[in-house]
């Protein structure tokens, strides 16, 4: 995020950057899961100003997508710490971390693609879409935790 904020010279953001990973380090130990939802809240909010300033798209993504891992690891990381047996928890850290670097590239080449492609639909054809993906998305969600079970 940082990156995309340093050649236009935002240094306020750039201290607001430090002042989080130093809130990171003081409330890790109290409630890690609170804090990464705080920090992502931020980081989205910076990526919002990024892009509406103008700043590089690409690199607001990239700082959301992180921002986003972060906190899904953080969150991962205390649902297993309430002992989950040690090879279990290696093989589901395997499979989270598999799992995240697909949906993080997947992301990041979609928000690339769609940089290049100017398509204008009218609201109501956008709404059906939109629809039918988050319905599609929770078929998806439903048949793969019926397969796990």
């Amino acid at each position: 995020m940082g990156a995309g904020y340093a050649p236009v010279a935002f240094w306020l953001i750039m201290a607001v950057l430090l002042v989080m990973i130093f809130f990171w380090r003081v409330t890790k130990g109290r409630s890690a899961f609170w804090s990464a939802s705080a920090l992502l809240l931020v980081y989205i909010f910076l990526a919002i100003l990024g892009v509406t300033v103008g700043l590089s798209l690409t690199l607001m993504v990239v700082g959301c997508i992180a921002a986003l891992a972060c906190w899904d690891l953080t969150h991962f990381d205390q649902a297993v710490a309430g002992g989950t047996p040690p090879g279990i928890t290696v093989q589901l850290e395997k499979d989270r971390l598999r799992s995240l670097l697909v949906v993080s590239g997947a992301s990041l080449l979609l928000v690339i693609i769609s940089g290049y492609i100017n398509l204008k639909f009218p609201f109501g054809v956008m709404v059906l879409l939109v629809l039918t993906a988050v319905g599609s998305l929770l078929y998806v969600v439903r048949l793969i935790s019926r397969k796990n079970q």
